[in-house]
């Protein structure tokens, strides 16, 4: 692992300090992931789909994934992470499809499988040789496979305002991206581009962005999470997105 490797890890290790441990699988409406979670579920929409979570953090979108029936595999950076995925996975049930690796190991245990799902959330704004990372998990695709990559946007109102810089750095955002600069990205690759989501509004993005509307998050539940979502994207069109998906498909 090279000097710059080694820096990020340490990084997303430190980030990693202070997540907690995951008592049960999400549900389709979690608030964090909702919007994710429902571009995912119209990709994934049978049991037994081989998944690659590239990115999968502290594995909260891999066990949800497995507990439909798929077969994951998720891969992250830090080995903090990775150890609390594990630990989340003895905690919620150990008998799911689903397995973590740190990237080092995981490459290798990847080298010769091919998926019919990859996620890359919200990862590739924090490499520095993102065109680089693209191609390798388009390699990773069965033919027909898909890929749901999500980035910040610079379209957010936040970001447009200048209130986003310390909140940039302190989550290891190297670049931002619009549609065009990630179209120009794909095309670069044998990858085709399905659909483009303009998703998270004024709202959501302040609830994530401001530790001091943070502790708000947890009492979005329910009919509650289904207005504060609703009206969210009312501020998408109105001021823009803050966030964008891309599925796009392997010829």
């Amino acid at each position: 692992m090279c000097m710059k490797e080694n820096k990020i890890k340490n990084f997303y290790n430190s980030f990693h300090k202070s997540s907690s441990f995951q008592q049960r699988i999400i549900s389709k409406k979690n608030f964090t992931y909702r919007g994710i979670i429902h571009e995912i579920l119209k990709l994934s929409n049978q049991s037994n789909f081989e998944i690659l979570d590239y990115g999968c953090g502290v594995g909260t979108l891999s066990l949800f994934l497995s507990s439909l029936g798929n077969i994951v595999i998720g891969l992250d950076i830090s080995d903090d992470a990775v150890n609390i995925a594990k630990k989340n996975l003895e905690l919620i049930d150990k008998n799911l499809k689903v397995t973590f690796y740190n990237i080092e190991t995981g490459n290798k245990i990847i080298s010769k499988i091919k998926f019919d799902l990859i996620m890359c959330i919200e990862v590739i704004e924090h490499v520095p040789d993102e065109l680089k990372l693209l191609k390798f998990l388009e390699k990773k695709l069965k033919k027909d496979g898909r890929i749901i990559v999500s980035v910040p946007s610079y379209n957010s109102p936040l970001y447009r305002l200048g209130l986003l810089t310390n909140f940039d750095s302190k989550v290891g955002h190297i670049r931002r991206y619009n549609i065009k600069e990630l179209k120009t990205l794909f095309s670069c690759t044998s990858l085709v581009i399905e659909k483009v989501v303009k998703t998270e509004g004024f709202i959501r993005n302040s609830l994530f962005v401001f530790p001091i509307l943070n502790f708000t998050i947890k009492f979005l539940k329910g009919i509650i999470s289904d207005i504060v979502t609703f009206i969210d994207n009312i501020f998408v069109c109105l001021l823009g997105e803050s966030n964008i998906i891309i599925i796009a498909r392997k010829k």
